[in-house]
């Protein structure tokens, strides 16, 4: 059995994003991560993680122990040469939050500490472990404490080192450093065994790191990020927040990059609203917001998508997989969209983000993207939806796409069903120019219900068995007939040609799918095409259970209709995705 073992990296990305300049990796015998980075004025690199390996570094150990736990690196400005190199900490466990750099070059870590041999300096504001009093009489306790420690540039001397604690288990979050060479260390107080326990502490120390200034105590919420202004005025972060804050060069605003529910926050104007990904509207979603300084009122809001963020000096972001494409990373700006960039593709029908597949309705969201007045598909000679709309095209994989809808903020297209392998690459074009391109995840099926709402899991677009529309005032009978619409539900046998709008039944999904009510498998008349829509539309007759199974927590009124995929070979994704109809 091969044992698993991490190894830390560093690259170097170019201004425009389009190009790694240069990567190399850190790694000893064991396994190693790097946690946090900066780089010097001259080019160089510095960064901090934490280690198991006695052989990463070839640097002085500041680990009485001589146990690893903590390094920090510089690397060259090319990632070439590793120019010094150290390993901190005690013999207890260790983790390290932020690195940060004085206008001297000086190096200063932040983390939390578990090790009662912490090295700490003479003179330190506090060298022992949770030696603080409690915060409260009777406050829970713990066995962790902050940390911040100061290196020479060449990193052979530590300067200072001190914790920052109390008998209560406190981890680090952020720091920084202020325009007088103050420190800033915003902190969490852990719960041990009732959330009560939790606080977020923000404490200044003096810039030798021997006396507190202030520390701020805050009930019931986490420390998570902060910034500091020109005038030492310090911003705690908290909330559903999970990522860094920071004060953007020559803005005098405050930026952030966090996580929200969907619906919690709302997008300023012309903003991204979230991207739906398969079954997950209860996730939490990435946002990028500006505040103003004076107010903390949004300046801008929008929803990033992005499987992680981090905030860079000046006004970019570095994400990955941004606007759930699959970029590895790309370079953005602190604000608004770039016009062209395409911030979500889903299917049309409930708007799932994570995926295409062969013949699905999809959409693209945007900014300026198609033409700023809305163009809508119309039938050529052949009766078929064609592949250009008001100097708008779409290539999949090279292939053009029917086109059923175009405007600034969204166009509307038919992925063909001759697209083949685990992903798709998507090229825009308007009047012959190209405006962006970037791949999405391809798979076989991925099924989209209509509903009559934007959100998943809604009221489904459905018609009674006597072609009225389902709703709350017509509902259908317990045994009836219910028509719901779907796509993304793959090949179709007999395939006909992309954009066919076939009038009658001509041929069904080659992949089988699944059909329930309320959690129950149900009797499927048909499926298949739907009849005077266009090729990738599937209309699905099913029959209502009578009588309805009633599984816990359903709704007598609105039964839950879904679709469901069985396990395919070689594919790992399986899953429901539906709404609720109304029946009597």
């Amino acid at each position: 059995m091969t044992a698993f073992c991490t190894h830390g990296f560093v690259a170097k990305i170019s201004p425009s994003g389009d190009r790694v300049e240069w990567a190399t990796y850190l790694t000893g015998a064991a396994s190693d991560s790097v946690s946090t980075l900066a780089v010097a004025g001259d080019g160089n690199v510095y960064v901090a993680g934490t280690t198991t390996s006695t052989t990463l570094v070839p640097g002085p150990s500041g680990n009485p122990s001589g146990a690893p736990r903590i390094f920090v690196a510089k690397l060259s400005s090319d990632g070439k040469s590793l120019l010094a190199a150290t390993y901190f900490g005690g013999s207890g466990t260790e983790s390290i939050r932020k690195l940060v750099l004085d206008a001297a070059g000086n190096v200063y870590i932040a983390g939390t500490t578990a090790s009662v041999d912490f090295p700490t300096t003479p003179g330190a504001y506090q060298r022992t472990l949770g030696a603080s009093p409690p915060t409260e009489p009777g406050f829970c306790t713990g066995g962790s404490d902050e940390f911040v420690a100061k290196f020479d540039p060449a990193l052979k001397s530590v300067l200072f080192s001190t914790l920052i604690g109390s008998p209560a288990a406190e981890r680090t979050d952020d720091f920084a450093i202020g325009p007088d060479g103050s420190l800033y260390i915003a902190a969490t107080i852990l719960p041990e065994r009732d959330s009560q326990c939790t606080a977020a502490l923000l404490t200044r120390l003096n810039p030798q790191g021997s006396a507190v200034v202030y520390s701020a105590f805050l009930q019931n919420a986490h420390g998570y990020a902060l910034a500091v202004d020109s005038a030492g005025a310090a911003y705690l972060a908290s909330d559903d927040r999970v990522y860094g804050v920071a004060s953007p060069q020559g803005t005098g605003g405050v930026a952030m990059l966090g996580h929200s529910w969907p619906g919690s926050l709302i997008p300023t104007p012309g903003a991204p609203a979230p991207c739906y990904r398969f079954d997950a509207e209860m996730d939490s979603v990435p946002y990028l917001a500006t505040l103003d300084p004076s107010t903390l009122v949004p300046t801008y809001l929008g929803y990033l998508t992005s499987y992680g963020a981090w905030m860079t000096t000046g006004d970019r972001v570095v994400a990955a997989n941004p606007y759930g494409a699959l970029l590895p990373y790309a370079v953005l700006p602190l604000g608004p969209p770039a016009a062209g960039t395409v911030v979500c593709t889903s299917d049309a029908a409930d708007y799932q983000g994570d995926a295409v597949a062969p013949g699905e309705i999809v959409s693209l969201f945007g900014i300026g993207i198609g033409p700023a007045l809305p163009a809508f598909a119309q039938l050529d000679v052949h009766g078929s939806i064609g592949p250009a709309l008001a100097g708008v095209e779409v290539l999949a994989n090279g292939a053009p796409a029917p086109l059923l809808y175009a405007a600034s903020g969204q166009i509307n297209l038919v992925l063909p069903f001759g697209v083949t392998g685990d992903k798709v690459h998507l090229e825009l074009y308007r009047n012959g120019s190209l405006v962006t391109q970037f791949d999405k995840l391809l798979l076989p099926q991925h099924p989209g219900v209509f509903a009559t709402g934007a959100l998943l899991n809604g009221p489904l677009a459905a018609l009674n068995q006597d072609g009225s529309v389902n709703s709350n005032s017509n509902p259908a009978a317990p045994g009836s007939i219910v028509s719901i619409f779907a796509t993304g539900l793959g090949v179709m046998a007999p395939q006909l040609p992309d954009g066919a709008v076939p009038t009658a039944p001509v041929n069904t999904p080659v992949l089988p799918i699944q059909v329930l009510v309320n959690q129950q498998p149900v009797e499927v008349l048909y499926i298949g095409n739907a009849p005077t829509l266009v090729e990738g539309v599937v209309q699905i007759n099913l029959r209502l259970p009578d009588p309805m199974p009633m599984p816990f927590g359903a709704q007598p009124e609105q039964p839950y209709v879904g679709i469901g995929l069985p396990p395919l070979p070689g594919y790992s994704y399986w899953g429901t995705t539906g709404g609720a109809v109304t029946v009597r």
